[in-house]
């Protein structure tokens, strides 16, 4: 029996780690070929409280430029879903951690946006797992 991920999977860079400092959103990924998708979000220090947080929110898109926020539908167990929010980072145990986001939605095209509330300085990397292959394998 073949213990390996190796070709039931693919890692995709959506951010590359940055100091987020602002509102703003990963690069797009495209999801043809596959039929589930996991968001990693790796966040740095940073002291997240009620006032100084990031709320992040998953995008979808048909053609890769309209994007729209995803439905509570698209996303298993976002945190506050009748807004958009997928995951809020905003507690002490929220920095130096890593978030999974898992999109449930049908679009091929998804991104990560986040919305800065408060003062925020943080490394943020943003990366994709993409399983289901619809053909393997995927190294």
């Amino acid at each position: 029996m073949l213990k390996s991920l190796m070709a039931k999977i693919k890692a995709v860079l959506m951010l590359a780690p940055v100091t987020v400092t602002a509102t703003g959103a990963s690069s797009a990924i495209d999801l043809a070929g596959f039929d589930s998708c996991m968001i990693l979000v790796n966040a740095g220090t940073m002291a997240f409280d009620g006032s100084n947080l990031l709320d992040l929110k998953v995008e979808h898109s048909d053609d890769n430029s309209a994007f729209v926020a995803t439905a509570a539908a698209d996303i298993f167990e976002g945190e506050d879903m009748a807004n958009g929010i997928a995951k809020k980072l905003d507690a002490a145990g929220d920095a130096s951690a890593v978030h999974a986001i898992f999109y449930t939605g049908s679009k091929r095209y998804i991104k990560l946006a986040y919305t800065e509330t408060g003062t925020v300085s943080v490394i943020l990397g943003v990366s994709a797992i993409k399983g289901h292959p619809r053909a393997q394998p995927q190294y």
